[in-house]
């Protein structure tokens, strides 16, 4: 493993932006006029516009769950020109933070900390999983000096433009880091950003920065990613951990000067950056230039339309520089620049090329060293091949002295590769050996130093010549963990090059300390006790290099047992171990509520209550009542899973209920429905409280579970009758089922003639029929029981509240719960719970939406069968877009739902159900009433005549239809006159 080398960090990183030159559009005196008239006037609205913005100072909130950030509010009212500064401290808020305003060119918005401030903007645990640490939309701001820990995804980017994002920290985020991938996006300087252990939670995926759409329905263009420090991400999901990634159709970005490493910490081996490319006309490449990649699967991975130049890159799991093709880009490989590159090291690949029959490729000045294993592999083909120096193996090609070249023993060609310096010697071979006419040269090496200084472009990223080279040592100090409790060890790791001694210290005095070789290594530092400062400081001929790193020592946190006698959770708390006799209902809680991530309670050793996950943690979710204990001694624990380990905490209590026992049960007996027709059926549905067991007294025979359905058919008149018990006692319940004799069935189609005329006012229905196109015959819901002019309700969804009723007694006990209920406070209702597979009374267990795109998977699955469409798109083209369909409850793969004859759009442009087909139940279709003329909503309003079903209708046959056509034809003209 290659440790990071700061040396290659950009020594000119004040260096942001490149100037571009004209496309020689403009030539002509006028057009040359009209742009120096254009700087005049700018320069004059630039010198009127004096920004008079307001300052605003704001203080922390501490760890809180509130929903009424000020900071939130006050950034959401700034006006252009206004400036926020975050004093030192923690700013929280547990509902979702979302920024949405904009500044102007003139009069941005700036956000900052103050000056040597420590600004942590997190969240309490229980809304990480849920929420995004902060979610930002608009124009012109600046964001600089923040702390962003803590969130689903980290700071995420929506449609936004002109934001500079500079000298943050974005850290420990349960999935990617920075994303900028809901809507287009512009003009963004992203520069010296600390980024950095992302996607930590179970199944997720943890990108550094996630740049554009995946599909490509959104564009990122003209973004500046500079000098950004990004490591220590992973995957453990199906997608991959990339430290940045350039979604397709990105274009005219440039990364340069960035630090990345160990980006495959989980389950994915993933590269240090990945650019698809694009295929937006006038859309100029994405540059990958300067940046020092190690410790990843790839160092650069690319598709098409990407200069990838002077960047070092070290130690890969699959290749330094891999060019293939990558879906959803539509036309391949093509327009790839890869030039004055330096690769190196414990590579399976230095280079990997599936480049063949690509247009418009150049791997021109490189130099590949992979000593040991393969310099070149892949279906190179046919690029173009112009002075690459190579030490290893060749699958792909051959050396030729045209395209390839032997490059020798790195150690003669380098200052010190194995130390990580790869200068050139003087001696080197590299030096003047590139080719002066390959495409997309640099101007300057890796260094900053001009291009070229001698007779021809050196090959790799560095020039040898005047100011290139170090000077003072190169040095990095790392701590494995910066925040510690008291007694706990750490372990410092440094790196070391260029230097002729060493010299280690801390403050206050530790076993860190006197000379040190220069050189690699670690230490540890055993049973810390108060905070602490390693210092390193190495030397040569040329100067000294010192490096700090700081480590936090706090005291263990001393979790206890409360009773919140009040239910307040907070107010009022007293020390379970302080209490006498409890009697009535217990509010026990763990405090303080700091990094806890579960509590189990337990009395007299069997768990009570669910796992608590989130604040307040407190005994059964909310309260526990003593009367559900005996009378004396009771042992009562909670065992508390911290960041840094377990602890159990256990309390004897005492009950004192005045002789009560066990609770009596309780029990809950239904039938739906209660009214049937002999030969219908009914659905017996119970449930219990305090019971261990049920037997059927009357209807209901045998021994029952506490609670469960049984579907019945009685013949006549019956009750049916439960009997419950528990350690309590026992409790009685019944339901009679009131069953009315089959009526005369005069047409003999199984249907009796009152049931027909109840609900369809005839007898022309047959019982294959299905009027409310539910999926079930007129017979099969006759014999349920449900209502066959409502789609809503089925023999499978007898209340028709759009819940599968075995599903509902499978996690209710009843079918009483709505498709809108939300039982476990999870976010997702029982219909999305449902459709998904997921526990609805599991608030861990919740519906997933991996691509991010605001639908959930289960759907995507169910109506498309894949997750490629977009929430935006519109599938079936009825001018509603997917997203707003799963919303409502239309098929977005189906543009007329209830196949009434009108798209989901026309029922709402009339004001019909686009769920039922027959909206005012008045027997005529809702696409039938609209050609006839007629009121859709109106039952009293139908059409004066309809189409003859066939040549023998009491109609006339052809003649009435041509009838009909002509009088409908009037009736459409005569309204577009009046509308005329």
């Amino acid at each position: 493993m290659y440790s990071p080398i700061t040396f290659f960090k950009h020594t000119l990183v004040t260096k942001v932006l490149y100037l571009r030159e004209f496309n020689n559009e403009c030539r002509s005196a006028f057009c040359l006029r009209s742009i120096a008239a254009l700087f005049i006037a700018m320069f004059l609205i630039g010198a009127l516009s004096v920004a008079n913005g307001a300052t605003f100072t704001l203080n922390p909130t501490g760890m809180t769950d509130s929903c009424s950030e000020e900071l939130e509010n006050v950034w959401n009212s700034a006006q252009p020109g206004d400036e926020i500064i975050l004093n030192e401290g923690i700013y929280a808020q547990g509902c979702a933070r979302r920024i949405n305003n904009n500044g102007t060119a003139a009069n941005p918005i700036i956000v900052r900390a103050a000056d040597g401030a420590d600004v942590l903007i997190t969240r309490p645990l229980s809304s990480v999983s849920s929420k995004n640490n902060i979610e930002i939309q608009g124009s012109y701001m600046e964001i600089r000096g923040l702390r962003f820990q803590y969130g689903s995804q980290g700071v995420r980017f929506m449609s936004s433009s002109n934001i500079v994002f500079e000298d943050n920290e974005v850290f420990d985020m349960n999935h990617t880091a920075f994303t900028m991938n809901s809507g287009s996006t512009d003009n963004f300087v992203i520069r010296n950003n600390h980024i950095h252990h992302a996607g930590i939670a179970g199944g997720s995926t943890g990108e550094g920065m996630y740049i554009g759409c995946h599909s490509g329905n959104c564009t990122a263009r003209d973004h500046l990613i500079e000098g950004n420090h990004i490591h220590d991400l992973q995957s453990n999901g199906s997608g991959c951990s990339d430290g940045i990634e350039l979604k397709f159709n990105s274009h005219s970005n440039i990364v340069r000067g960035n630090e990345v490493y160990n980006t495959s910490l989980g389950s994915s081996a993933c590269p240090c950056t990945f650019s698809y490319g694009h295929e937006i006309a006038g859309g100029e490449p994405n540059i990958i230039e300067n940046n020092l990649l190690y410790n990843c699967a790839e160092g650069v991975l690319a598709t098409s339309d990407t200069i990838i130049r002077n960047n070092v890159i070290l130690d890969t799991t699959y290749a330094g520089i891999h060019i293939r093709y990558q879906a959803p880009t539509a036309t391949g490989v093509e327009n790839i620049t890869v030039v004055n590159n330096t690769v190196y090291g414990s590579h399976p690949t230095c280079g990997r090329f599936n480049t063949n029959g690509s247009p418009n490729v150049t791997i021109a000045n490189n130099s590949f060293y992979c000593a040991g294993s393969t310099a070149i592999a892949g279906g190179l083909g046919s690029p173009t091949l112009l002075n690459n120096y190579v030490d290893g193996g060749m699958s792909a090609s051959s050396i030729d002295n045209v395209g390839f070249f032997d490059g020798g023993l790195a150690a003669d060609q380098f200052v010190n590769p194995a130390g990580g310096d790869f200068h050139l010697k003087a001696t080197s071979i590299l030096i003047d050996a590139g080719n002066d006419n390959a495409s997309d040269l640099p101007t300057e090496d890796y260094d900053g130093n001009i291009r070229s200084i001698g007779a021809a472009v050196d090959v790799g990223a560095f020039e040898y010549g005047s100011g290139s080279g170090p000077s003072n040592p190169v040095v990095t100090l790392s701590i494995d963990d910066s925040s510690v409790t008291t007694g706990d060890d750490v372990t410092l790791t440094y790196t070391i090059s260029n230097a002729d001694s060493c010299n280690a210290s801390s403050s206050p005095a530790s076993s860190f300390s006197g000379a040190i070789t220069p050189a690699n290594g670690s230490q540890m530092v055993n049973n810390l006790q108060a905070d602490i400062t390693f210092t390193l400081m190495c030397s040569n001929t040329d100067g000294n290099t010192t490096r700090d790193v700081s480590v936090t020592v706090s005291d263990p946190i001393d979790y206890q047992l409360y009773n919140d006698d009040d239910g307040n959770y907070g107010s009022g708390a007293v020390l379970l171990s302080s209490l006498g006799d409890l009697l009535g209902t217990l509010y026990v809680q763990v405090l303080p509520e700091t990094d806890i991530q579960s509590v189990t309670f337990e009395i007299d050793d069997t768990q009570v209550g669910a796992v608590e996950l989130t604040a307040p943690y407190v005994l059964g979710g909310s309260s526990y009542d003593s009367v559900s204990l005996t009378d004396g001694a009771h042992t009562l624990s909670a065992t508390v899973q911290h960041k840094d380990g377990t602890v159990v905490l256990t309390q004897t209590i005492t009950i004192a209920n005045g002789g009560k026992g066990d609770p009596l049960p309780t029990l809950t007996l239904t039938a739906t429905p209660q009214s049937i027709t002999a030969g219908q059926t009914s659905l017996l549905n119970w449930s219990t409280t305090d019971a261990t067991i049920c037997d059927g007294q009357a209807g209901l025979l045998g021994t029952l579970a506490a609670f469960g359905s049984q579907t019945v058919t009685p013949t006549v008149t019956t009750t049916y009758t439960l009997e419950c018990t528990g350690p309590g006692g026992m409790v009685t319940e019944s339901v009679i089922v009131t069953v009315t004799a089959v009526g005369n069935d005069t047409d003999q189609d199984g249907l009796p003639d009152d049931w027909e005329i109840a609900n369809f006012g005839n007898l022309d229905q047959s019982p294959s029929d299905d009027a409310d196109n539910d999926g079930f015959t007129n017979l099969q819901e006759f014999a349920a029981g449900s209502d066959p002019t409502d789609a809503n309700s089925s023999p499978d969804d007898l209340d028709g509240d759009g819940l599968d009723d075995a599903w509902e007694i499978a996690n209710f006990g009843s079918l009483n719960e709505t498709a809108t209920g939300d039982p476990d406070n999870d976010g997702y209702t029982n219909l999305e719970e449902l459709n998904a597979g997921t526990n609805p009374l599991n608030i861990a267990e919740t519906p997933v939406d991996t691509d991010a795109d605001g639908m959930l998977d289960a759907d995507e699955l169910m109506y498309f069968g894949n997750l490629s469409q977009s929430a935006a798109g519109d599938f079936d083209t009825d001018g509603i877009t997917n997203a707003m369909e799963i919303a409502n409850g239309t098929n977005p793969a189906l543009a007329d739902t209830d196949s009434d004859g009108l798209s989901d759009m026309e029922e709402f442009t009339h004001g019909t159900d686009p769920l039922d087909p027959d909206s005012d139940n008045d027997g005529y279709s809702d696409g039938s009433e609209i050609i006839a003329g007629s009121n859709p909503n109106d039952a009293s309003d139908t059409p004066a005549t309809i189409p003859p079903d066939d040549n023998n209708d009491s109609g006339g046959g052809a003649t009435t239809l041509w009838f009909w056509l002509w009088l409908n034809s009037l009736l459409v003209w005569r309204r577009y006159r009046k509308s005329s």
